[in-house]
């Protein structure tokens, strides 16, 4: 049986202790056992294309939390994976938060999607392999849309009042767009310290970036983990 078909035929050692795993990961991070039975396959994915590709590969941040996960199930990980399976060390080293340490991320996440394209023969799941900042342009296009949408709604139901003055119209208008920005603006603040908090506990958002691994020439492999949106 060669390399890659020994990692992507991975299992833990008992059935307990894959629901264990996957216990721990709905736990941390809210997912469904059908979400991380697919998550396992597409981590699985990451360390074959680790192991046997010879290029600095970057998993994105589901992956990766699959990543940190396995790693605390020290003897399933070091023994049964990377040892029987792998035949090298994959180790993971705290990322890089400078500008171009996450430029060089950035790259290697997209080189690691066209070399899954390549070993697999299919398209990266979306659902755990993002494109680079898709998820962070659709939270802008939704904040950009809602105060236009909610002040539309409102002025709408208010000019079926009998008594409505119209020539307030505009200027109502104006000042429900400003009203509603500004509570989006809090929300937003709000939402950024319960992503913060979520960091802390191990995010699940399905953004790019979370870790990367030098394989090329070394008798074990040296990984660390990304930058994201």
């Amino acid at each position: 049986m060669d390399r890659k078909t020994k990692i992507l035929n991975f299992e833990f050692s008992t059935s307990a202790e894959r629901q264990i795993f996957f216990k721990k990961m709905s736990d941390l991070y809210g997912w469904p056992e059908t979400f991380c039975e697919r998550a396992l396959i597409e981590y699985k994915r990451f360390i074959c294309l680790a192991a046997t590709s010879g290029e600095r590969v970057v998993p994105s941040r589901i992956v990766d939390n699959v990543w940190h996960m396995h790693l605390t199930f020290t003897k399933s990980y070091w023994h049964d994976l990377c040892r029987d399976r792998v035949g090298k060390d994959i180790h993971h080293n705290p990322s890089q938060t400078d500008a171009e340490s996450k430029a060089r991320d950035l790259n290697g996440y997209l080189n690691t999607l066209n070399l899954y394209r390549t070993t697999f023969g299919a398209k990266p799941a979306h659902d755990f392999w993002p494109e680079p900042g898709a998820y962070a342009q659709k939270t802008r296009n939704r904040k950009l849309w809602l105060p236009m949408i909610g002040s539309t709604a409102l002025l709408a139901a208010c000019s079926t009042l009998s008594d409505f003055d119209g020539s307030m119209l505009f200027p109502g208008f104006i000042a429900l767009i400003v009203l509603l920005m500004i509570i989006n603006s809090l929300r937003s603040g709000g939402d950024k310290k319960k992503k913060r908090g979520k960091r802390r506990r191990g995010s699940s958002g399905a953004a790019t970036g979370g870790g990367c691994s030098d394989c090329s020439s070394c008798s074990s492999c040296s990984s660390c983990g990304g930058g994201g949106d």
